[in-house]
């Protein structure tokens, strides 16, 4: 998805010095459809991370409280899962938030060509 999120942001780019008029409003409708693949894709991964890191979360305090070897083997399995996954969030968000700068950029300019 990442690898998706950098294309479709050099695309746009790209295109946003070739456009004017008619081409603008179409690129813009499209960059709104592919921003609401990237906000919901965005929020999958929210709630995945997020359930993950509960689970981690208990599944440490019970190692703590049980002292159990089984729980601390899922600890080395869960920790740095729940750390990739924090690490790919992040990633997810900053460059929703990158798109989102070319959508008020590309909002302005449809807006300037139908006055």
């Amino acid at each position: 998805m990442l690898k998706d999120m950098l294309e479709h942001k050099k695309f746009v780019v790209e295109q946003l010095d070739k456009l004017d008029g008619a081409g603008l409003t179409k690129l813009f409708e499209y960059h709104d459809v592919r921003m609401k693949d990237f906000q919901h894709e965005r929020l999958i991964h929210l709630i995945v991370t997020a359930f993950v890191a509960i689970i981690m979360v208990l599944v440490v305090i019970a190692t703590v409280v049980t002292k159990e070897w089984m729980f601390f083997v899922l600890d080395v399995v869960l920790v740095p899962l729940t750390l990739a996954y924090l690490i790919h969030y992040r990633s997810l968000e900053n460059g929703v938030q990158d798109l989102y700068t070319i959508t008020k950029q590309l909002g302005n300019m449809v807006a300037v060509n139908k006055k």
